[in-house]
């Protein structure tokens, strides 16, 4: 399983990244789907509120999401997938928090 999901995650990007380098309008700073200078601290963010909202919706409550650490750096990668990434992360991390807690009771933050 875990070689069929490489495959895919490759195939998928190689296809996008092929699309985006023939579209006509890039967005600034980036090559294709990469982005030259790529804020982990902005897309956890992004990350955080989507998943936060989601388990509001699903559980009634979400727990904080605290991002901690260098949150200034930067790095070249692709948002999109760094984003799922740390989506699913946070959206499993949140769901764990709510289900060991009983309802009602304060729930610790997580810390990315």
């Amino acid at each position: 399983l875990d070689t069929f999901y490489m495959s895919r995650i490759g195939v998928r990007i190689l296809i996008g990244q092929y699309l985006e380098l023939h579209n006509e309008q890039q967005p600034e700073g980036y090559v294709g789907l990469i982005n030259r200078e790529t804020s982990p601290a902005f897309l956890a963010e992004q990350a955080a509120a989507d998943a936060t909202y989601l388990c509001d919706r699903t559980h009634g409550d979400a727990p904080e999401v605290l991002i901690e650490g260098a949150t200034g750096c930067t790095f070249t990668y692709i948002p999109s997938h760094l984003y799922y990434c740390l989506f699913e992360l946070l959206k499993n991390s949140a769901r764990a928090v709510c289900e060991s807690h009983s309802v009602g009771a304060h729930l610790p933050p997580i810390k990315v």
